[in-house]
């Protein structure tokens, strides 16, 4: 990874900027009780009232989110047909019988092809702070990047998707404004933020053990894991990514072929795990983090 190029047109996207034009956000005539309103890409559906500071942040982050997708040079974006819904949920009980995981603050559902959000947890402030509410970022940039690949998902491994959301949710600085560069600085950080912040090193899923998971597998390893543990596939996933989009032409090609092949047909990276996790190490290492794959 030593020295490679960024993907080529990843310049143009170097600094995304939170949207210049002012945000569209259109009410729309209630539905089933709830509040609507349209941005750009997306229908808010919510249960709850939300303060127009925070809604008019909100539609930001998912309208730019789309945009960056949109904009990339690999076909990442493939959104549903439409309009897609973010809905919002005033209670973990209705959360819960949309089909969301009541452990979760907020999930995509591909058969729902929409992004629910747990209204308890979005707006979170630090306890005793004074402090007015902030919007999980995040968390809504990471659905919403699933969302926004809807059609591809099936084309997909699960290292992949998960990996993929967690890059943009890293290069995510915050109101809507993404930067590509500094995803060196930014990823550790991230990931640190799950570990001890003093140290550099940060356990991490083996290769060899996420790249063949399913969807059912990925979400079983998941739900058997102790919570220390729940991550580490997700960190790996994330190295991974960055290893194939910022890995040159060769690596590249193969997310390429990957997101581009007919229904039916697979065309995945199969890395190779000892030498893939020599390299991560090799790259990330005097960036200060120091990847640690424990096996089960």
């Amino acid at each position: 990874m030593r020295g490679v190029p960024l993907l080529l047109g990843l310049t143009a996207l170097a600094t995304f900027p939170a949207l210049a034009a002012p945000v569209v956000l259109e009410p729309q005539p209630r539905e089933n009780g709830r509040l609507v309103w349209h941005t750009r890409h997306f229908q808010i559906h919510s249960e709850v009232r939300i303060g127009e500071r925070d809604l008019q942040r909100l539609a930001r982050v998912a309208d730019q989110t789309a945009e960056v997708l949109k904009e990339h040079p690999l076909p990442l974006y493939a959104p549903p047909p439409g309009r897609p819904r973010i809905e919002i949920f005033g209670t973990t009980t209705s959360y819960r019988e949309a089909g969301a995981s009541p452990d979760s603050a907020g999930m995509y559902l591909w058969r729902r092809q929409a992004v629910v959000l747990n209204g308890r947890h979005l707006f979170v402030s630090t306890p005793g702070s004074g402090l007015r509410p902030v919007t999980q970022e995040p968390l809504v940039v990471h659905e919403l990047v699933h969302l926004c690949m809807h059609r591809v998902q099936h084309r997909v491994p699960m290292w992949f998707a998960e990996g993929v959301a967690e890059y943009f949710a890293c290069a995510h600085q915050g109101n809507g404004r993404f930067d590509i560069r500094n995803l060196d600085r930014a990823i550790p950080s991230h990931l640190r933020k799950r570990h001890d912040r003093g140290s550099p090193q940060v356990a991490m899923a083996p290769v060899d053990e996420i790249v063949p998971l399913s969807n059912e597998e990925w979400g079983k390893r998941i739900r058997m894991r102790p919570i220390e543990e729940v991550y580490r596939p997700y960190a790996t996933s994330l190295l991974l990514c960055h290893y194939y989009i910022h890995g040159g032409k060769e690596r590249n090609d193969e997310l390429r072929a990957m997101l581009s092949a007919p229904r039916g047909e697979h065309a995945r990276p199969d890395p190779d795990a000892a030498a893939t996790e020599a390299a991560l190490v090799r790259y990330w290492k005097p960036k200060g983090l120091d990847p640690l794959f424990i096996r089960e």
